[in-house]
């Protein structure tokens, strides 16, 4: 569901392209703090228009809660094993292994089986993670070349990789190497979560790329908006 969201805010701003650049060369060379300032409020009836809420960016957020939650639980689980005081004996009745690994405990010696499939569940998780965000990036452009194409050529802007847009790429890239680090210092059951959210998020994202158009009209006949 947030990912919808998400996704369904991309599919509006796609719509919202070329009022934004019609209001962009309404107010062109207008930079005065009055035209400025009616530029604001007329940017804001844009986003009403289209039903743009600010709070829908902090969405993402909402899943912050959750993963702090599996790791914890996974972190934590082979504590529950009755040995502390007055803690219940969950874990000795779960059988922990899959494919050879013990997803309760970390990766181990070296030369153990436990060790080398933490290794390979941390290279998946990487390079799922990696393969979502090339194929955002590659998403994101097609969207924004479709932004474009009811607007004439000579007003079509470039899409620019800013130093903004370079910060946010370090940062994701950034964080792929925190959860490889995480993966390869915690339980082997927080990597593999992590592979399986990997791989349903690149089926979802590819499923919506492919119906894009479909809920691009669905979205359309929602807003009750024309050609």
């Amino acid at each position: 569901p947030v990912y919808n969201s998400t996704n369904d805010m991309s599919l509006k701003m796609q719509l919202m392209q070329p009022d934004l650049q019609k209001l962009e060369a309404k107010f062109a060379n207008r930079t005065d703090p009055e035209s400025q300032q009616a530029k604001q409020m007329e940017q804001m009836k844009i986003y009403k228009k289209y039903k743009m809420g600010f709070g829908g960016c902090l969405s993402i957020f909402f899943q912050l809660p959750v993963f702090l939650g599996v790791y914890q639980a996974v972190t934590r689980i082979q504590l529950t094993d009755g040995t502390i005081l007055n803690s219940p004996d969950w874990i000795s009745g779960m059988n922990p292994m899959f494919l050879g690994i013990n997803l309760f405990e970390e990766k181990g010696n070296i030369n153990s089986w436990q060790f080398w499939g933490v290794m390979i569940i941390l290279v998946l998780v990487v390079g799922t993670q990696i393969l979502q965000q090339v194929f955002t990036s590659f998403s994101q452009k097609k969207t924004y070349e479709r932004s474009q194409e009811n607007i004439p050529a000579y007003k079509r802007k470039a899409m620019q990789q800013n130093q903004t847009n370079g910060s946010m790429k370090f940062m994701m890239y950034f964080m792929i190497f925190m959860m490889g680090v995480f993966v390869f210092q915690s339980a082997a059951g927080l990597g593999l979560y992590w592979l399986i959210g990997n791989i349903y998020s690149l089926i979802q994202m590819y499923l919506n790329y492919k119906n894009a158009d479909k809920k691009l009209e669905r979205l359309k006949k929602k807003l009750n908006i024309g050609e």
